[in-house]
């Protein structure tokens, strides 16, 4: 479970999701909203809270939150659902300002409220810049490197055939190891390696793609959004505000914030979503902690590189759906 919390607490953060969940121009709940509550309700908290009732459920009040939940953990945790809770529609600029208020109560001050402030506010190509520079922050190196050479940035000279041919000859390594599935992620898809011309930047593609690698998550557009929970789950720092909150803008709202990618709407699905920051959060090493190298890792058994990072097994049913990739 992702935060242990008393019951009355956990009843509590989901009344507060209801109530922001209720600020929409049809002043109802929607599927998803209901099944984020019940998603929430099960994965989130230890002890679980079964069998909630979505269209029962008592709104809770912002100052009535604040009082009830005192937990920092637990807040923290409040926080992240209410900001799920308020881009499982349109981003409407009432239900946005709902959750900020309901966070500046819980005393929470984060960089992904003041972006909900703005984008309620319509400054989107403010948010946007906000949430690409926080992104590419928590990508060691991966700043300087955009800076000075872009994100793709190999133009085919010696060192760049040099570092391709690198990437290449992971495809040698046994079945099963860590490099050659790094490897066959890349063929099976079509990527350009790093080295190659349209290959992405190293700096980028190395953790990135060795995160889905790790966590067993494709690159279909719900793949990627569910590698990004899981990377929020496993890197907390700014997890919100450079990981989940562009991915839920860019494929469930689908306002396009991305350098790269076309956005999409609806791929948000609350179960699986939380249960990918679950699984990230039980991660006991950090790929974004420090410059991450694939080769150090290429030779080991990729079974046993996911257990010794303390990676829980993926439920089929819990994977994202659809097998094509997401443009590169």
């Amino acid at each position: 479970m992702l935060v242990r919390a008393d019951p009355a607490e956990a009843v509590a953060v989901l009344g507060a999701m209801k109530a922001v969940a209720l600020h929409t121009a049809q002043r109802r709940i929607v599927p998803v909203d209901r099944m984020l509550l019940e998603a929430a309700g099960m994965v989130v908290f230890d002890p679980p809270v079964l069998g909630i009732d979505p269209e029962g459920l008592e709104p809770v009040p912002a100052e009535a939150l604040a009082s009830r939940v005192t937990d920092p953990e637990v807040r923290a945790t409040a926080g992240t659902l209410l900001v799920l809770t308020a881009l499982t529609g349109q981003a409407e600029a009432d239900r946005l300002r709902e959750a900020v208020r309901y966070c500046h109560h819980l005393g929470i001050h984060e960089g992904y409220v003041h972006d909900l402030a703005e984008l309620a506010r319509g400054h989107q190509a403010w948010v946007k810049n906000d949430l690409l520079r926080r992104n590419l922050a928590t990508f060691p190196g991966l700043t300087e490197e955009m800076r000075t050479r872009g994100g793709y940035p190999y133009t085919g000279t010696p060192e760049d055939q040099a570092l391709a041919a690198r990437y290449r000859a992971l495809g040698e390594l046994p079945a099963g190891s860590f490099g050659r599935a790094f490897f066959e992620h890349f063929v099976e898809h079509g990527f350009a390696f790093p080295g190659e011309v349209g290959g992405l930047t190293e700096a980028f593609a190395g953790p990135h793609d060795s995160i889905h690698v790790l966590s067993g998550y494709g690159t279909s557009t719900q793949g990627e959004l569910l590698v990004s929970a899981f990377t929020a789950g496993m890197h907390a720092d700014h997890a919100v505000e450079a990981h989940i909150l562009p991915t839920m803008l860019e494929w469930q709202v689908g306002l396009d914030l991305s350098f790269a990618v076309l956005p999409e709407q609806g791929w948000f699905d609350p179960r699986k979503s939380l249960i990918a920051i679950e699984r990230g959060r039980a991660m006991t090493f950090d790929v974004l902690a420090q410059p991450w190298d694939v080769f150090a890792h290429a030779e080991r058994d990729l079974e046993q590189l996911r257990a010794e990072f303390g990676i829980p097994p993926l439920d089929p049913l819990d994977a994202g759906i659809g097998i094509e990739p997401h443009g590169r």
